[in-house]
């Protein structure tokens, strides 16, 4: 299990469009369950927007690089 000062910042990458979809910027947690249950995104650029993934779409890989499998799996709100 990786702590979040561990995936804080890392970059997420959509393996079917081969492109960066942004940086891990918080994380979303159950009290009840006391687990993870989604990590925040933030995009790329100045004015990013902001998005949602569930941590079972998630897959770290790496120090510095998570996957998710399209794009379309982050929720951008």
């Amino acid at each position: 299990m990786l702590s979040f000062k561990k995936v804080q910042g890392h970059l997420v990458i959509a393996k079917a469009e081969g492109a960066i979809v942004g940086r891990i910027d918080d994380f979303q947690f159950d009290l009840e369950s006391h687990r993870v249950y989604g990590y925040r995104l933030k995009g790329m650029g100045m004015f990013a927007r902001a998005g949602g993934v569930s941590s079972e779409e998630m897959a770290f890989i790496g120090r510095e690089v998570s996957f998710v499998e399209a794009e379309d799996e982050v929720d951008w709100s």
